[in-house]
């Protein structure tokens, strides 16, 4: 099958210049490669090989075709996410937090917006993140900027991934958190690449901070 003029092989992306992350060694079928040439039309056939391959995912989860776009006009940001994977939704812990589940109820997929009411830089914050709820976890994913930082690493058998963005004054913070089986990463980190490839986030008058 060729895959966008055959533009697949061994790539490696730095998750802060390409749409995917890790390294791919396969030379069959990979969503990640496919996302990084930029031929979003292959994404439904590449995630039904894949699927197939790992045999790790339910028929239902295999093309990743069922995106739909939570949106928040209160914090000015907009997230797509495959609603056939994450189709649980276990409801609305507050105005600004929505958390989906998978249907197996193995990932989870969190939502989150406030006000930063403690007036806290995105350093501070990412420290007390780092101190609090990933104390002791190694972090192999961590880059940062002015006004945006990821945290991910692995603790046990499942796979974190949390970016959180501050808005341009600084006075509000939101983003989003995804918890998946290790198992399952190969499949689970082009949900991630994808999430944040289709992520908007708009400042006064339509603008977006800088630094990414």
């Amino acid at each position: 099958m060729e895959l966008c003029g055959d533009r697949i092989g061994n790539l490696r992306a730095d998750r802060d210049h390409h749409s995917f992350r890790g390294v791919v060694e396969d030379r069959g079928a990979t969503v990640g490669a496919i996302i990084g040439t930029g031929c979003r039309g292959c994404l439904r056939h590449v995630y039904s090989a894949r699927y197939s391959t790992v045999g790790m995912l339910s028929q239902g989860r295999r093309r990743g075709a069922g995106w739909t776009t939570y949106q928040n006009a209160r914090f000015s940001f907009a997230i797509k996410y495959p609603a056939d994977v994450f189709a649980i939704d276990t409801g609305t812990a507050s105005d600004d937090v929505r958390t989906f589940q998978s249907t197996d109820g193995e990932a989870l997929l969190r939502i989150f917006a406030t006000k930063n009411v403690a007036g806290m830089t995105p350093a501070k914050y990412r420290r007390s993140l780092i101190a609090g709820r990933y104390a002791g976890v190694d972090l192999d994913h961590a880059p940062q900027r002015k006004f945006w930082f990821v945290l991910s690493g692995t603790r046990g058998d499942k796979v974190f991934y949390e970016r959180v963005i501050f808005s341009c004054d600084t006075k509000a913070i939101h983003g989003w958190q995804m918890i998946y089986p290790s198992s399952e990463r190969t499949i689970y980190d082009l949900v991630v690449d994808e999430i944040q490839r289709n992520y908007t986030h708009s400042g006064k008058g339509g603008t977006r901070c800088g630094g990414g």
